[in-house]
Order: C-alpha cells, then structure tokens, then sequence
C-alpha cells in the first residue's frame, strides 16, 4: 500500500470515528492530540495531493458538524 492511500484511509478511519459520536473515544482522541498530526498533514500535504487534502477537509467539516452536536 503507498503511503497516500494510507493517510488517506487513516483519516477516513478518525472520520468514522467522529461520526460514531462516543464521548469516551472522542476525549481518548482529543487526550493524545490526535488532530495535530492531522493538521499538519493538511498544511505539509495540501498543494501537492488533492485526494488528501479533500480528505482533511472533510475530517475537518465532520469536526465542525461534531461540535455543533455537541453545544
């Protein structure tokens, strides 16, 4: 497996995650900084793979989603 397809399945996988909208996962998620990563990628990778950046954008929107659930 290349390693575009990996980040790629590794954000659909945090995606799916948000969507599944556990408390107990999500403060796990949050408690070891898993979106900084995420974040960076976005910044390192977004002018050269449109698939992940498309990928972090939709991470990012299901984050958005999440969090108006929440307030």
């Amino acid at each position: 497996m290349c390693v575009g397809r990996a980040r790629t399945a590794a954000l659909r996988f945090f995606r799916t995650c948000l969507r599944l909208n556990n408390n107990n996962l999500l403060n796990h998620l949050k408690k070891h900084r898993v979106f900084l990563p995420i974040l960076k990628l976005t910044l390192r990778e977004s002018k050269r793979d449109n698939l992940l950046s498309s990928c972090c954008q939709e991470m990012f929107e299901a984050i958005r989603r999440v969090r108006r659930a929440w307030q």
